[in-house]
Parts: structure tokens; sequence; C-alpha cells
């Protein structure tokens, strides 16, 4: 390394609901989760210093925009990997200053990839999307419980009538939600809408669960990366010769636009010719059809991006005769 230049310095950051951890050069601090503490670390952050943290529910958000706009290297990574990564090392301390160590180590190790804070309107229609599932498993909450009590021999009109106005209620504010979401997806992303549409077996719903999920795709080089990303690919489970598990979905990723894509393959393995194709010709092979809609779901995942990359709206014979190759 030439004298004049700098070694990166990785600071990591373990990340809770009213302070967070550091380890910045082998001391540790805690600063409050807010303003004040992303002013006082930022004057601890001299030279060329990349910030690592966990995804940690809500939490992070804050302090790595600041980050970001800061000017600062940030890093967000998943909560498994750092997980792993302690296993690795078979390191049994579980507390916030060790949590910032070993995030640290972990950085320093692995060099992650630097994280952009997403759009303001990217933030608003995850957390309108939050909000929708949570009113969602609220209704068919509140569904079962009114049928558990209308079955009943004798029942209290006072209980159906306020689960009545409950679910009522939450429908009314999930109608709403999903016109807001709807609308702000298509101002932001009038165009990547349109392309993804024209997609067969991607409905509405699918292209803003994938949208929104990838930001239109603007973090990704290729299908294969948004596809493992979402959560789409199916995982082999093998061991020699006498552990011969079945195939199944990683289900590690979005869960949102990983249920809606494999919806969408029910449909696409019938009406999309590429997947159609891919299709009949996994099952002709004797593999489970469930195996075969995860492929036909990776296929349309990998199709959404090409069409929104190269701008093109989706032409079946092109991608029929890629499929054939």
């Amino acid at each position: 390394m030439n004298k004049t230049e700098s070694k990166v310095v990785y600071c990591g950051i373990d990340v809770s609901k009213s302070t967070f951890d550091v380890f910045l050069t082998q001391r540790s601090h805690v600063f409050t989760n807010d303003l004040n503490g992303f002013r006082g670390l930022n004057k601890k952050l001299t030279g060329d210093v990349h910030c690592v943290m966990e995804a940690t529910g809500p939490y992070y958000l804050k302090l790595a925009v600041y980050l970001d706009s800061q000017g600062i290297k940030v890093s967000v990574v998943n909560p498994l990997v750092i997980k792993r990564f302690a296993q690795m090392k078979m390191i049994k301390a579980k507390t916030d200053k060790a949590d910032a160590k070993l995030i640290a180590d972990y950085a320093e190790k692995e060099t992650p990839k630097l994280w952009k804070a997403p759009k303001a309107i990217l933030i608003e229609i995850r957390q309108e999307q939050s909000i929708l599932d949570s009113l969602k498993k609220q209704v068919r909450m509140l569904g079962n419980q009114l049928e558990s009590i209308s079955v009943q021999p004798s029942h209290s009109k006072q209980a159906l009538k306020a689960i009545t106005l409950m679910i009522n209620y939450a429908e009314q504010q999930i109608i709403l939600l999903e016109d807001s979401i709807t609308e702000k997806v298509k101002m932001t992303f009038c165009k990547e809408v349109e392309l993804i549409t024209s997609v067969p077996g991607i409905g509405i719903k699918t292209a803003i669960a994938l949208l929104v999920a990838t930001d239109a795709f603007s973090k990704f080089q290729n299908g294969k990366q948004v596809a493992s990303y979402v959560g789409i690919c199916p995982r082999i489970y093998q061991s020699g010769s006498s552990i011969m598990g079945k195939g199944h979905i990683t289900k590690m990723g979005n869960g949102r636009a990983r249920t809606l894509l494999y919806m969408g393959a029910c449909s696409a393995k019938k009406y999309n010719s590429a997947c159609k194709s891919l299709y009949d010709r996994l099952v002709e092979k004797g593999k489970p059809k469930k195996l075969a809609l995860i492929a036909v779901a990776n296929k349309l995942v990998k199709q959404a991006f090409a069409v929104v990359t190269q701008n093109k709206m989706y032409d079946s014979e092109y991608y029929l005769a890629l499929n054939r190759n």
C-alpha cells in the first residue's frame, strides 16, 4: 500500500430503539438513537470510515439515512449474516457492545457493499404496506372470532356488533391504503409498471411489490440477484448419497413479493409461453409441481427485470426462443 493511501476504518454499529453501540478504532461508544446521537457519532468519524449496521426493524433507518446524507460510507447487512458469522467464529457473548465489535469484524473481513438511502416516497409506501399487512391479518383474526361466536348456541349481540364494526372499519382502511400505494407507485414508476404488467402472470399488485422492494431494480445487476433477494430461488437439500431432501423455496427475502409471484406463477404456467414451456418440461422430467411453480416464479422475476432494464414491452416469441436455448 502506498504510504499516502489511507486505510479504510470499519465502524460496527448495533442499533436498538433508544441507543446504538459503536465499535470504532478498538474503542466502544454508546449514543442516543436521535439526531444528537447521530451528530455525536459524526464527530468521531474522521478519515476514510465505513459504517456497517444490521437491518434491525425500523430502528436503523434514520441513522443510516443521516450518515448517507453526510457522505459517509454505509452498509446495511442482513442480521442472519451476522448471526452466521458469529457462529462461524464460535462467539457466545451476546451484548450490544459485543455485537458492535462483531459487526466491525465482519465488515473488515467481508467488505459489504455500500447502501444508498431509499427515496422518501418509497419509505412512505413501505410504511403503508406494513400497516396494510397488519390490517389484513386483523381482518382474518376478527373473521375467525366472528365465525366462532356465531356458531355457538347463544351469542352476545354486542360482541358480534363490535367485531363487525371493527372488520368494516379495517376493510375501509385497507381499500384506502391500497389505493394510496397504487397511486404513489404509478406516480413514481409509471413506465416501469406498464412494462412489468406486460409480462403474462404479473398483475398490478405483483408489479408494485417488486418495484417497491427493489427500488425498480436499481440496485441489481441481473435477474438472478433479484430472485435471490426476493427469496424465490429453490433450495437444494442434499448430502452425500443418503440425504436427498425435496427442494423447496428459500423463504428468505421479501415475503409479500414472493407470495404474489408464486400466485402469479399459477397463471403464468398457462398464459406465459416461456413459463408454460419451462413448467411442462420440468413436470415431464418428474419434478414436483410445486418446485416447477417456484421455477416459473423465478423466471417471472427475470422477465420483469429484463423488460424494465431493457425498457421494452414483453415479447412472447423472444422469451420462448430464449427459453429453448
